[in-house]
């Protein structure tokens, strides 16, 4: 006769297994925020390109199509290039705003603009590039996102990669629609 597995035995292998599972995500989860994560999202405008980059370099326009900044504030002198800093206020959320500062990192007017997050809390870097490139009668516009949490914030790599969505679709939609109102 088969000898029965203590119940305690069984238990004990199931929390050791489940606690083996979940330090092996975390330490996973931990290498790929150590590596970073990088977001795309891309639309398409017929609007021209001058317009489309004219409504990219001012830092003002930004509110109109992302939905986490309320309003800018401009935190450096003209004229407006590399250098330049500005400052993003969230909308308020039970009684509190969040101010975030950025640094134009690189500018190639009417091409591409790479803007950095000054001294970021959560992150080793963060930072955001935009790509305007004629196409066929219009604009298309790239974004690329690239965030490196720092370490106690690992956990933000995962939260960031499930809500692309919201860039990929969301920001997308309202920055297609600003870009249409801004180009008649």
């Amino acid at each position: 006769m088969p000898k029965r597995v203590c119940g305690r035995k069984r238990v004990g292998w199931w929390v050791g297994t489940v606690v083996a599972v979940l330090a092996g995500l975390v330490g996973a989860t931990m290498v790929w925020s150590a590596i970073g994560l990088r977001l795309s999202a891309e639309t398409f405008v017929e609007v021209p390109p001058e317009r489309v980059w004219a409504f990219f370099a001012d830092p003002h326009n930004l509110p109109k199509w992302d939905r986490s900044v309320a309003s800018i504030e401009i935190t450096s002198s003209p004229p407006y290039g590399v250098g330049s800093t500005f400052e993003t206020i969230s909308p308020e959320q039970g009684g509190r705003v969040t101010r975030t500062s950025y640094r134009v990192a690189e500018l190639v007017p009417g091409k591409r603009a790479t803007i950095d997050v000054v001294d970021p809390e959560e992150f080793q870097r963060a930072t955001w590039v935009t790509r305007v490139e004629p196409s066929g009668g219009g604009t298309g516009v790239l974004i690329d996102v690239e965030f490196r949490p720092k370490l106690q914030y690992f956990f933000l790599t995962p939260l960031l990669y499930f809500s692309r969505d919201n860039m990929g679709i969301t920001d997308m939609r309202y920055l297609n629609e600003a870009l249409a109102a801004y180009g008649r």
